[in-house]
């Protein structure tokens, strides 16, 4: 839907991603016959000289960009939140160069601890479209979304006139939890538990690790659904090696470039706490082997 409303860009080749990021819109942007392409980031997000930088470097190469695709609060898999200063910069740049940004911001309402996210990038300016939904803050059963712009944003009338709208039953359902205030409630609720799920895995990870945590960026999420651990370039082993060993000890995780994702939004609390074990006990015997 997104592509389509931006689809006066024409055929450009390029759409660029935060490195890393959401490892399933990579397959999903070449399926609409677009290159995704890495832009560098740290634990603010994605740095704005670096995008300049790419921009120019295409721009000589005569590649073109249709989109940046970023998660600007509670990054899949980071956690990272980019910063107000940043966006604005960001958002300059998709004018100055001509692109579109399609932020992913599905976790937006889902800080916890206190922490208030920045406001959506989109209320920077018309070339921004926010990707919502409900999957991640009600059910994931429920496969509702809305998109967010300063944009106007068109549907064609043949989706409108052959079934009046694209999720008409689970719409009205949300539409009740929206007026009776029932949302509000769930949504409360569903921000403590991921926030005692965060610190619950962050404590129990430091815990295990111990010592050796100097070999690890161990930050506490601030929302979202996602324990972010890269490795350091210190550390006397690789992320394959550490990834090899966790998956013989039956944990589960996400290997993105130099760091491990592991999501606390599903377990049950006691398993959360086994895997923070079994993850110390693979990085011990990597130490000492």
């Amino acid at each position: 839907c997104v592509r389509q409303s931006i689809a006066d860009l024409g055929k450009r080749q390029i759409a660029l991603v935060e490195s890393p990021t959401y490892y399933l819109v990579e397959p999903i942007l070449k399926d609409h016959n677009l290159e995704p392409f890495p832009i560098e980031t740290d634990e603010h997000g994605i740095i704005p000289s670096a995008l300049e930088n790419t921009l120019n470097e295409l721009n000589q190469k005569e590649k073109t960009v249709q989109l940046l695709y970023t998660i600007p609060n509670h990054q899949n898999p980071t956690s990272s939140v980019l910063l107000p200063n940043r966006r604005k910069e960001i958002v300059e740049l998709s004018n100055k160069h001509d692109f579109y940004i399609v932020a992913d911001e599905v976790y937006q309402c889902l800080s916890f601890d206190g922490y208030v996210a920045p406001e959506s990038i989109a209320t920077l300016g018309e070339r921004v479209f926010s990707v919502n939904s409900f999957s991640k803050i009600l059910s994931p059963g429920i496969r509702l979304g809305w998109i967010a712009s300063k944009n106007k944003l068109t549907v064609s009338d043949g989706v409108h006139q052959s079934g009046g709208d694209i999720c008409g039953f689970t719409a009205a359902i949300v539409q009740v939890g929206l007026e009776n205030g029932e949302m509000d409630q769930i949504l409360a609720r569903t921000q403590q538990d991921l926030g005692e799920r965060s610190s619950l895995l962050y404590n129990a990870l430091s815990k295990a690790l111990g010592d050796n945590e100097k070999y690890f960026h161990l930050r506490k999420p601030r929302g979202g659904y996602f324990l972010w651990l890269p490795v350091r370039d210190n550390a006397p082993f690789k992320v394959c090696d550490l990834a090899s060993k966790i998956s013989e000890m039956n944990v589960t995780f996400k290997k993105q470039g130099t760091g491990l994702r592991f999501c606390f939004a599903y377990e049950d609390k006691n398993i959360l706490v086994e895997g923070a074990n079994r993850i110390g006990q693979a990085v011990a015997a990597l130490v000492e082997s």
